[in-house]
Formats: C-alpha cells, structure tokens, sequence
C-alpha cells in the first residue's frame, strides 16, 4: 500500500479558494497515466485527457475521464483510442478541447508520423473514429502539437517535417472536429529549423483571432516566437521574437511556453531560458519569476490563471493572489471556463511510473 500511495497516478483536490489556506485531502482517481491535458466546458463539466505509453508489444492509450458535476465526481475512464508509437513525455502527449458541447482530442503516433483527431459527442461516453489532421503524410512526426479553441473554432498547431526541416503549420474545425482545413504554414525559420524538441502552444487571443507560440532556431540561438491570426486560422502574420534577452545555445533545450489572453486584450506568454522563468507580452520586456519551469497559462476570472514546477512543486498563481503549492509533480496544466469556475490544475506525479493529479476549485475569487 505504501508503494501504491506513493506511485498514486491521479487526486482529486477540492479547495474552496485558489490562493486560500485550506488544506484539501487528496482523493485517488485513477490508476495509470501519464502528460494530462484539461478542458471545461461553459457549463463547467471538467475533462481531462492523458496517455499510457507505448511499448515493444503493446501500443500507447489515449484516455479520458470527465466529470458532469463541475469535479465533483468523475466518470470511470474511457479509453479512446490505441496509438501504435504514441508521442508522450516532454509535453508530447494528447491534447483537448470543447468546441460548444463536443469533446475533441488529438494525439501523434510516431507510428506512422500523423496528428489524428477524435471527437466525443456525448461527454466522453463515446468516440469517434480517428480523423487525420495533416494533410501530408507521415508530416507530423516529431510529436509536437497544440490545440486552441474558443468556443467555436478550434485550431490545431505542430512541428511539421514535409519539407526539409522543421517548421510551423497549423489547422482548423468548423465542425467540432468533423473535418479539418487545408493545412496552412505559420512559420519557416530562414536558417532552416524551428527548435525540433520544443512543443508548440496555441491560444485565442481575446480579439477573436489566434496566437502561436514556439520556440525559433535562428541564429544561434533558441528564442519564443509569436505569429497570430485575425481570421480564425485561416492565414497567420509576421512572426516576431518575445521579449529583449536571446538564447545562444547549440542543443535542444527541451522547453516549451505557454500563452493565454488578458482582460486588457494583451496576450500573456511564460517561457524558459537558461533555468529562469520568464513573463511577456509580445512588444513588451520580459519580467523573470526566478528559478521555475515547464509554465501553463489560462484565461480566468479577473485575468490569466498561471501554474508552473518550481523545484519538485506544483505552484499556481491566481490574479492578484500569493502563489499555491499544489503538491509534487511534474508537467502542470490548468484550465478553466469561459464564464469562470470551475477551474482545473492538472500534473504528472512524480516518480518513474507517472501519474495524473487533478485540483479543482469551483469558487474563485
């Protein structure tokens, strides 16, 4: 028991504030998992998504529970789909999102180098079979991808290897994840290489279009580059570099950003360099939040709801509050819906065979 204890792959924290002194109980929820996405619903039903990996004889599992009641219960997990090579671990791994009602899921298969999409149309009871995000062939086998919606319109970003070297693409839903566009470049480093171990992220900006993040190859150096779109996905404009410092380094940092839009209409984005964590708004000058790493951001009442590691600590930082350490972990995400609570942390638990911890908290303040 007291290995189960330690190796438990997924909590239920309830707290009645963000940023309050409560110490919740943590309630087990599932038995196995691994790199957990989160989505809310506007309705407030929570699901979260992760993955069990792959092995020489058994192929990767999408998985997913989903809760009716704002978290406070989950339905039993629903396996979704076996992945043959799943791309999981260092931000790889399956992505998720609402699009009204409907439940959309995508994940890679370094199998066969493809971003496929799954669609749920009945809170995670049942899923579709796999629709084929790429338009080219075996394009999407790095393994780096994101998915954005907002509301509506869902956009799906990746690295992408149709051509020689790396570079940015990115799709849209109109449908809830029925079909999907034409894929269209975002971004071509001119030295050949966008970072090829850097998952993208993706975001609408709060002006009724989306944002791309990633990190850029350029020179030398592994800096975070921003392209947004004003027309739903459909064509993205000039890409520039995040904040005034620069990355030189030969290797991949294995370092991925986030983003998220303020009530000010500013996007926000978090990202690494050189072991400190950075804030910024594009045009603006990055503020360092010390020693912390692997940041999530979403858009939440009152502002941009961050989480990051610090350490081996899992610390959430709400608008206008003191930070909140979660637990121990690793890979933290958080979510929330549009309309507000509830609100959704999720991280891998620590240890070797990872884990799934899950806080929500239905009051925020």
């Amino acid at each position: 028991m007291k290995r189960r204890s330690c190796a438990l792959l997924a909590w239920l924290l309830v707290a009645a504030r963000v940023a309050g002194s409560s110490q919740p109980a943590p309630v087990e929820l599932a038995a196995e998992g691994r790199q957990p996405q989160a989505a809310v619903s506007a309705d407030g039903a929570v699901a979260v998504v992760y993955g069990t990996p792959a092995s020489d004889t058994a192929p990767g599992r999408v998985l997913c529970r989903v809760s009716a009641d704002g978290g406070k219960t989950f339905a039993p997990a629903v396996e979704i789909a076996r992945v043959e090579g799943l791309a999981l671990g260092m931000r790889r791994g399956p992505r998720i999102a609402f699009a009204g009602a409907t439940l959309v899921v995508l994940a890679i298969s370094h199998g066969n180098g493809n971003l496929w999409a799954w669609r749920s149309t009945d809170r995670g009871t049942t899923w579709s079979a796999p629709t084929k995000v790429n338009d080219v062939e075996k394009s999407a086998v790095e393994g780096m991808h994101a998915l954005a919606s907002d509301g509506g319109t869902l956009l799906a970003t990746w690295l992408d290897g149709r051509t020689k070297g790396t570079k940015i693409y990115a799709a849209r839903s109109m449908d809830g994840g029925v079909t999907w566009s034409k894929n269209v470049k975002v971004y071509a480093s001119p030295d050949g290489h966008t970072c090829e171990c850097c998952a993208p992220a993706a975001s609408p900006d709060g002006k009724g279009g989306f944002a791309v993040l990633w990190r850029n190859w350029l020179k030398g150096s592994r800096d975070m580059w921003l392209a947004s779109s004003a027309d739903g996905g459909r064509t993205f404009g000039k890409a520039r570099k995040l904040g005034v410092g620069t990355w030189p380094l030969d290797g991949c940092p294995m370092k991925a950003g986030t983003l998220a839009p303020e009530p000010n209409g500013r996007l926000l984005t978090l990202w690494e360099r050189e072991g400190t964590l950075y804030e910024c708004s594009p045009g603006g000058t990055e503020r360092s939040l010390g020693e912390a790493g692997q940041p999530w951001a979403a858009s939440g009442p009152g502002g941009v709801y961050r989480v990051w590691k610090a350490g081996e600590t899992i610390r959430l930082v709400a608008p206008g509050a003191a930070p909140a350490d979660l637990g121990r972990g690793a890979w933290p995400v958080v979510a929330s819906a549009p309309s507000g609570a509830p609100l959704v942390a999720a991280w891998q638990s620590p240890g070797n065979a990872g884990g799934v911890v899950v806080a929500v908290m239905r009051e925020l303040h």
